[in-house]
């Protein structure tokens, strides 16, 4: 997915500039052939489309949902504790 940096739109605000791969856990593209279609990323809760990569966040909403995911994590005592 190299070939989107610069290009389209944050899934989260829309904004279009510094677009780096989004954190989430969420992979809609093992949903292929499944009937569900568009839905929220639980992770991020930009719009995500079943059968297709996740679309790409600004560096701002993807920092966001990095220190979120993380919070949550260690408030509910899931994964690796950071230091």
């Amino acid at each position: 997915m190299t070939d989107q940096i610069g290009k389209g739109l944050c899934a989260f605000c829309y904004d279009e500039r510094d677009l780096v791969e989004p954190p989430c856990e969420e992979k809609p593209e093992k949903l292929l052939g499944q009937p569900i279609g568009m839905y929220h990323c639980k992770d991020c809760g930009s719009m995500v489309l079943a059968g297709l990569p996740h679309p790409w966040l600004c560096r701002r909403c993807a920092d966001r949902v990095s220190s979120e995911m993380k919070e949550w994590k260690e408030k509910n005592n899931v994964g690796p504790k950071s230091e």
